[in-house]
């Protein structure tokens, strides 16, 4: 999981689906489960384009889905609640953690973990985030800007240029 936190935590009951289900109805309640706990975070859709989602869920290594095809109907679902079109969605992340296997957390993020692992319930975890960011563990953070935009916004930075790219080292707004 991200060390950076999250706008809105989504918790679905049940085991996240396959896109590749063959039943419409079987899908649309699925859909209809991830919109009702959605509603219940989200006020109104985000209209950013820097949006970051991440899909957490836990089972046994030899029944689970295929982590790729669990994100299509989540942000199907997401559209027009957290944000108004899925376009506006830059990365996604989708994990599973192993309920029969070895694996390291950080401490900030243990609650979520063992929630997700509890055999007493059945449910997943949508995260929402503002802002992409890449790396993992032990980097430190540099908030990266094209230069159009630092100049359209008038935004006065201590930066280094790299091609048409700047990173941010102590930044403030005009």
């Amino acid at each position: 999981m991200s060390t950076r936190r999250p706008l809105y935590k989504i918790w679905i009951s049940g085991k996240p689906l396959n896109y590749r289900n063959k039943s419409k109805l079987i899908k649309d309640d699925y859909k209809n489960r991830i919109q009702i706990a959605a509603k219940k975070e989200v006020n109104s859709p985000w209209r950013s384009k820097r949006i970051d989602v991440e899909i957490w869920f836990s089972q046994n290594s030899a029944v689970r889905p295929d982590v790729d095809n669990v994100t299509k109907l989540v942000l199907d679902a997401l559209q027009g609640i957290v944000y108004v079109n899925d376009s506006q969605v830059r990365s996604v992340k989708v994990g599973c953690i192993p309920r029969d296997d070895a694996f390291e957390i950080e401490k900030e993020e243990s609650d979520d973990f063992f929630r997700l692992l509890d055999n007493k319930k059945e449910e997943f975890l949508i995260r929402i985030f503002y802002g992409m960011s890449i790396g993992g563990k032990n980097t430190s953070n540099i908030i990266c800007y094209p230069i159009k935009s630092l100049k359209k916004n008038n935004i006065i930075a201590k930066t280094k240029l790299i091609k048409n790219w700047t990173y941010k080292t102590d930044i403030r707004t005009q």
